[in-house]
């Protein structure tokens, strides 16, 4: 054996990986086609591997992929936007589905239960939806029913008691015949 010394052979070791490294680097800068498509090829054929690893490593390393993704979208605002924007217009029934579930916690199958009970017709006006919406408390989170667009607006008046008090005395201000800017208007007091 050449090298029983062991700095030695950690040396040429060193120095082969170097070589290598530099041939590779000249290989590919001279074959950039042949490259692309030996990367393609191995990737296919890897696929569930290199996933696999990146499962496992982004369970080990939370706080590194956090900061990565974070750098990575501070630093491409348009590609995500365009992914974003493309995303959203390929899976529409997935994007409500997530709006869902960040508003209501309620799983698919419960928000498909729900709708199929109310038979497609908002609970409040029983008129059929064509983009249901879920009533939820604003103070509770607690979800109620699924409601049509106009009904959810109104019912979010009634979960605040001061602003619900106020819709009314506005409503019932002109039911009477009154006008409240003529009345300020008539005082003076602008």
């Amino acid at each position: 054996m050449p090298y029983k010394d062991p700095e030695k052979r950690r040396e040429y070791y060193r120095k082969r990986c170097a070589e290598n490294r530099e041939y590779k680097r000249k290989w590919d800068a001279e074959n950039p086609e042949k490259n692309r498509e030996y990367k393609r090829k191995w990737y296919a054929e890897n696929r569930e591997k290199i996933r696999e690893y990146d499962r496992k490593w982004h369970a080990e390393n939370p706080e590194k992929k956090r900061e990565y993704d974070r750098k990575w979208r501070a630093e491409n605002p348009e590609k995500r936007r365009e992914y974003n924007r493309k995303w959203h217009a390929e899976n529409p029934e997935k994007r409500r589905e997530y709006d869902r579930k960040g508003t209501t916690n309620w799983s698919p199958e419960r928000y498909a239960a729900t709708l199929a009970h109310q038979k497609g017709a908002c609970y409040v006006c029983g008129r059929l939806m064509k983009i249901p919406q879920a009533d939820h408390d604003h103070v509770t989170g607690q979800t109620r029913a699924l409601l049509c667009a106009r009904c959810n607006a109104v019912m979010h008046a009634f979960d605040d008691p001061h602003l619900f008090a106020a819709c009314l005395c506005y409503r019932n201000f002109f039911l009477a015949g009154l006008d409240p800017i003529k009345a300020v208007l008539q005082d003076g007091a602008l």
